[in-house]
């Protein structure tokens, strides 16, 4: 009898090991099906936990497939990105997981997904200055740096760091139209800068963001003003965004500071971002070659 019992003990084991429910992972690159709910890639079970080895740097995990709300209804995230390799605290939440730096990962989630572990042998990249961009249907979301050039964002900044604060002026053909999305973020989605505050915004308000942020900025009315993003708490973490209602001067360069390549062509546009080709008495933004500053003309 005692054998009986041991041998449906075992065998009940071994049904619910069998019937342990599926995890599932899709992000960035190929080894996760990029980006695909409908068809990620499994996790493997055993020993009581979930594991998965490739190159990973922003994936989400679910236990649950299909359309993206079935598949974000089942996801488990971090409270916060990890800075190093380790074990941490999973919650329920369908933001994006972020890899320390990308690389080649094995990650063990617990059977109860109650915490994952990463672990890797790749170098944690150097500091360096990520370049920032406005991004979204001004360019169609496109990664390509051709498309992406006039966009950049001004910085002083050598690295990207602790109080980084980006620039950028929306004047002549970088005026943002009206019903356009916008964030600002790397060409790298998930390089370290991905942040904006939410659909709505005040001008002039320094507005907390989140980091990968799902939302996008709407901008309602052509947009000419100034955008500032501040790194508060450097990459990853944290950071505030302002859209000025005009272009304003930028606080890591004063006016009586500039300096200007003065071989670059002079343009000059009025306070709405429009050119005029022949400024008269008046305050004017004037962009000479990487500078754009106030000027009133006499």
């Amino acid at each position: 009898m005692k054998k009986f019992y041991a041998f449906a003990a075992a065998a009940a084991m071994a049904i619910t090991m069998s019937a342990q429910a599926p995890l599932y992972i899709t992000g960035e690159g190929d080894a996760i099906n990029n980006w695909s709910p409908d068809a990620p890639a499994e996790m493997t079970f055993a020993d009581g936990k979930y594991t998965f080895t490739a190159e990973l740097n922003s994936f989400k995990i679910s236990t649950a497939k299909g359309t993206w709300d079935e598949f974000n209804a089942g996801c488990y995230t971090l409270e916060a990105k990890p800075k190093e390799p380790g074990t941490y605290n999973l919650v329920a939440g369908d933001a994006n997981i972020n890899t320390p730096w990308k690389g080649e990962y094995t990650i063990t989630v617990a059977g109860d997904l109650s915490t994952i572990t990463f672990e890797t042998e790749s170098q944690k990249p150097a500091d360096t200055l990520i370049d920032c961009y406005i991004r979204g249907t001004v360019n169609d979301w496109s990664g390509e740096l051709a498309d992406l050039e006039i966009w950049k964002m001004e910085t002083n900044a050598t690295v990207t760091t602790v109080g980084t604060v980006y620039w950028f002026d929306c004047v002549g053909d970088k005026v943002i139209p009206a019903g356009s999305e916008i964030k600002c973020a790397g060409a790298d989605w998930q390089g370290g800068i991905n942040y904006t505050p939410g659909k709505y915004f005040d001008f002039g308000e320094a507005m907390d963001c989140a980091y990968n942020n799902g939302d996008n900025i709407l901008i309602e009315e052509d947009y000419s003003g100034t955008i500032k993003l501040e790194l508060v708490n450097g990459p990853f973490e944290p950071a505030k965004i302002t859209l000025y209602e005009t272009v304003v001067p930028h606080e890591s360069a004063g006016i009586a500071d500039i300096t200007v390549d003065e071989n670059a062509p002079v343009e000059y546009f009025n306070l709405q971002g429009v050119r005029v080709a022949n400024p008269e008495n008046g305050l004017y933004i004037v962009r000479q070659g990487a500078k754009t500053f106030k000027k009133l003309v006499k």
